[in-house]
């Protein structure tokens, strides 16, 4: 058992980062205003209104630890403004009970206060649901048909390429549209655990997500779904 816990703890992040993350904050440290990227992109986040950290058990085992939001104020935002990332990963393990929603990862043109623009964003519904959405003119959404605010750790990655948008749930694809390809071009930020969510479709009660995450990352392509199988696969335990 400890041989292969280590194992885990080891390969999960070798392979998020083999794999071409840009940002990737695993929220380990002992701080409540700071997550490190774990690569080379030094795109750390800087943590809002002091959520809780080293939360465990955490979504991968080993010395690894996750991070609590309150779902009303707390959030992570990148230290690098981005330009437009046209094709896209967004990768994240929750772990909730809320009934109220909230955004658990996207992109805004603000960092300490609610974005104007945003898109490009994963959010839960409040009967636990999730969406994917993107902005090209019009709002775009793909959602899961089964919801998961169950308590358990969850692995969600959304992806948007030449194929359209893709909405993974635990190593399998739940949502779907290979029609929405485009989404809305300006510079911004990644945050993590709220942001603006007006005038999207389903709008939850909260747009801050109450629960944990954990295992962040971000990739400048759309990841196949071998891809996201396998890293569904390295987690063991949590």
């Amino acid at each position: 058992m400890t041989a292969t816990v280590a194992a885990a703890a080891e390969s999960y992040p070798a392979r998020v980062l083999s794999d071409g993350a840009t940002l990737y904050w695993r929220y380990d440290e002992g701080t409540s205003t700071f997550a490190a990227d774990a690569g080379a992109g030094l795109d750390n986040g800087f943590l809002r209104n002091s959520p809780s950290y080293r939360q465990t058990p955490a979504a991968v085992s080993g010395p690894s630890t996750a991070i609590g939001f309150n779902g009303s104020t707390q959030y992570a935002y990148s230290n690098r403004r981005h330009d437009q990332p046209t094709r896209f990963s967004v990768e994240s393990w929750i772990k909730t009970t809320t009934t109220r929603g909230g955004k658990i990862i996207g992109f805004g043109n603000m960092t300490m206060e609610n974005s104007g623009q945003y898109d490009k964003h994963v959010y839960m519904l409040n009967n636990g649901r999730l969406s994917f959405g993107v902005y090209d003119g019009n709002t775009r959404t793909v959602t899961t048909p089964a919801a998961y605010n169950d308590g358990a750790w969850h692995h969600v990655v959304a992806t948007q390429g030449t194929g359209g948008m893709a909405l993974y749930v635990d190593g399998q694809l739940r949502a779907w549209n290979p029609l929405y390809t485009g989404n809305e071009s300006y510079p911004g930020y990644w945050r993590v655990g709220g942001d603006n969510l007006a005038s999207w479709p389903n709008r939850p009660t909260s747009d801050f997500f109450a629960g944990q995450i954990d295992e962040t990352a971000v990739y400048p392509t759309a990841l196949s779904a071998s891809t996201v199988s396998a890293h569904y696969a390295l987690r063991t335990g949590g």
